[in-house]
């Protein structure tokens, strides 16, 4: 069997071992740990040769993640004006992967804290460390650094403390308590009850998960003489990563009478990094405040409660040159909502809708035809409009797997090139067949160009139909067969299937799946005439 990210290790520490097996007693967070490792294992790793469709399968692995996904795209950071993103294969295109393993990373991590948030304290550390990374990456914009990763870094630098905080809780309490009774510092004090640091914790933890170096190193504090001496980008980074958590933590506990002075601390502590004047700082903690909303809003942090109340709004500028006023808090709810392509809640995945289709769906098919249409009038590759019709296939028609099948140019044999879907890392290295003269439905699909919707694959006169390959390696009940055919030559099919037995695609569908073909048709034959 293989092993989970989970399973305890003679190299770990004691506390992660127990951290990590918490967690796979925790609801929900196995898989969304196991996302998280295997996107950064997939995107960090040296091979190049993998298609966008490739990491289109993790993502969709998690339909909150894939929503949560297309939203920060279409968020105000990538859209520049462009039509709106509806397919994850087409956001993995344009955003490229090292920003897509940033944006999953992040997003699945903030979706576990947020809704694990059983006490106060734990939401106001999940959305202090949100709020830290959006000023990270105003900061990162200013210094001209990528502020990606330095939104990321900031964002995790203090996930050995949620984790803590989650899942040891009286271990939080006592160190809080050694704080406060004996003095000690966080490091300290945590060091003291776990073996080991926070940030020692949070480190390992991400270094399990497959996070790049210069996120986990982002996580530990830079001593003196390295804020004195910066020598690299991985320094910048850190730098930028405690600061901005830094200047959150003056923002959420220190009174308001007392912040200007320990703004003033944190900004000397960190000059040679982060050089901004008190000005420079205030309009950048001004500047971050409308996006702030706007994001809080998109995540669905609580905003009544808790994020309207650390939320910075300026005040009323004094008419009298040079006079500036300190950020405060503002008490309003009236966050802007998010800009959004869908309307699908979060909660609600395919599989789970009543009924095969719905508004929502149908929703997800219309936007991504459209969004198709319009790739087609720009540049793109093969791979990238196959992934794309493969997406649309597969989420708008919620079947349980969608596959391209691609015939062989040397020989006449069919294999499966792109898929999504349930055992489809496996299914793209077996799943096809030799092109005969035999009578299966899908030999008759490519010779004849005919199209098969099959409602029973277990019952007569369809039964006698399928053949055995199809029977060793899927043997759905329901499925479809869309060949693709040029000029008269047989290029391929698209299939799907569901798991239960009934009409894979009503009446009232089908003509979305041919325009969907008829994309694909067209597509094929615009990049050979480019040649």
């Amino acid at each position: 069997m293989e092993n989970s990210i989970e399973a305890p290790t003679t190299n770990r520490h004691g506390t992660v071992d127990f951290i990590l097996r918490r967690m796979q007693r925790s609801k929900g967070f196995p898989a969304i740990s196991k996302n998280i490792s295997a996107i950064n294992r997939k995107l960090s790793s040296k091979e190049k040769n993998f298609s966008a469709s490739v990491v289109a399968d993790l993502v969709l692995n998690d339909y909150a993640l894939s929503t949560r996904l297309l939203k920060q795209v279409n968020s105000s950071f990538y859209a520049s004006g462009r039509s709106p993103v509806t397919t994850i294969s087409r956001a993995i295109v344009l955003l490229g992967f090292e920003q897509v393993r940033i944006a999953a990373s992040s997003l699945m991590l903030f979706e576990h804290f947020r809704g694990y948030a059983r006490t106060e304290e734990l939401k106001e550390a999940a959305a202090t460390s949100f709020m830290s990374g959006l000023f990270a990456r105003k900061i990162a914009e200013k210094l001209k650094i990528d502020v990606e990763e330095a939104s990321v870094c900031a964002m995790l630098r203090n996930l050995g403390r949620h984790l803590v905080m989650l899942h040891m809780q009286e271990e939080h309490e006592l160190i809080n308590r050694e704080m406060a009774q004996k003095g000690l510092d966080e490091p300290r004090a945590s060091k003291a009850v776990l073996g080991m640091s926070y940030h020692e914790l949070g480190m390992e933890i991400a270094e399990e998960w497959n996070f790049s170096e210069k996120i986990v190193k982002s996580m530990r504090p830079l001593a003196k003489e390295e804020l004195e001496a910066v020598q690299s980008e991985g320094d910048v980074l850190r730098g930028i990563s405690n600061f901005s958590n830094e200047i959150f933590e003056v923002i959420t506990s220190t009174p308001k009478a007392e912040r200007n002075r320990a703004f003033k601390i944190v900004s000397k502590k960190y000059e040679n990094i982060v050089p901004l004047s008190s000005n420079q700082l205030q309009e950048l903690l001004e500047s971050a405040t409308p996006e702030i909303k706007k994001l809080a809003s998109m995540l669905k942090i609580p905003a009544r409660s808790l994020v309207q109340k650390m939320m910075l709004e300026p005040k009323k500028r004094n008419d009298r040159a040079g006079s500036k006023d300190e950020p405060s808090f503002s008490s309003e709810d009236n966050a802007n909502p998010p800009d959004s392509i869908s309307d699908v809640p979060l909660e609600t995945s395919a599989s789970t809708i009543d009924g095969p289709y719905s508004d929502e769906l149908e929703s997800i098919i219309i936007n991504g035809i459209q969004e198709i249409t319009n790739t087609l009038a720009v540049d793109y590759t093969f791979s990238d409009l196959v992934g794309m019709v493969v997406e649309v296939v597969y989420r708008g028609f919620a079947f349980g797997r969608a596959i391209f099948c691609m015939t062989s140019p040397e020989k006449p044999q069919i294999t499966a090139r792109f898929g999504l879907g349930k055992d489809i890392k496996h299914l793209l290295g077996t799943f096809g067949f030799r092109v005969s003269k035999a009578s299966d439905v899908f030999n008759l699909a490519v010779t004849i160009n005919q199209d098969f919707r099959i409602e029973n694959s277990n019952v007569e006169p369809t039964k006698s139909r399928i053949p055995q390959w199809y029977r060793r390696t899927v043997n759905a009940p329901s499925f479809i067969i869309y060949p693709i055919f040029i000029d008269e030559i047989c290029l391929g099919f698209l299939y799907a299937d569901r798991e239960e037995e009934g009409d894979p695609i009503p009446e009232n569908y089908l003509n979305y799946m041919n325009t969907l073909r008829s994309q694909l048709v067209i597509g094929i034959k615009q990049k050979r005439s480019r040649r």
